[in-house]
């Protein structure tokens, strides 16, 4: 009998069943979506699913709320901090001219403007979303 194996990026969970495994609301999922914390895969009909990759982070999101007691704003500042430019090995020229290296408002896959979205680069396949630091990481981030 052959083994199925399963890419952790591969979107598998309805919004419904996502929502149940981590302990949060659909609602709760949509906001973290909007406020540019997780990037769910969207079908053609535009029905979200997530991947365990996208579960570990709302995971770690609500461990930095719960246990650290920040807010949205803070963890959005955070993942900010994350250098998209150095993963990616952007150019001087193209690093200075994008929102994430210049202005730190959110992850640079919330950015609608970043390098990356010019290029037409889908942000839900790129190495900084998917190799987003372990939370224990981001949590060294927050006390250090």
């Amino acid at each position: 009998m052959e083994k199925i194996t399963v890419s952790r990026y591969e979107p598998l969970f309805t919004i419904g069943l996502a929502a149940e495994r981590v302990g949060v609301s659909p609602m709760t999922l949509r906001m973290y979506e909007q406020k540019g914390l997780i990037l769910p895969y969207k079908t053609a009909s535009g029905r979200r699913q997530f991947s365990i990759h996208d579960l570990e982070i709302v995971l770690c999101v609500r461990e930095m709320i719960g246990r650290h007691g920040l807010n949205i704003e803070g963890i959005r500042r955070i993942m900010s901090l994350i250098p998209c430019w150095k993963v990616k090995k952007c150019s001087s020229a193209e690093k200075r001219s994008c929102p994430a290296f210049t202005n730190g408002g959110g992850p640079c896959w919330s950015l609608t403007d970043s390098i990356c979205s010019r290029k037409g680069e889908e942000c839900r396949e790129c190495r900084v979303y998917r190799e987003l630091p372990e939370c224990s990481n981001l949590r060294k981030m927050v006390a250090g």
